[in-house]
């Protein structure tokens, strides 16, 4: 089993976990801007930009916490990680009342 947890260690991406769960809906709000922009609607595309930095910025300044304990909670059942995941006053009342928001 040990083996097994350590292959899964080693074979796990952070950042390709997040890309998977990533929002991309602000790409099309972008393209929309884009499109304004050529059109001379100034404007128009200054809104839709600023439209896709909000949609491109909930899910990092909001969604952080949430995919970190998404990664622990991937882990085997009884493995350390899914076990301090499942711990949910030490997450929530300790650790992450510490991290810069």
């Amino acid at each position: 089993m040990d083996g097994e947890l350590n292959q899964r260690y080693l074979a796990f991406d952070v950042a390709e976990h997040l890309a998977a769960a990533a929002e991309t809906s602000w790409e099309s709000v972008k393209e929309l801007g884009n499109e304004a922009l050529k059109q001379g609607d100034y404007f128009g595309a200054a809104r839709l930009y600023r439209q896709a930095a909000q949609l491109a910025l909930g899910p990092l300044e909001g969604g952080m916490i949430h995919a970190f304990i998404q990664a622990l909670e991937s882990w085997p059942k009884g493995s350390a990680q899914r076990q301090l995941a499942e711990t949910d006053d030490v997450l929530w009342d300790s650790l992450l009342v510490k991290l810069p928001l």
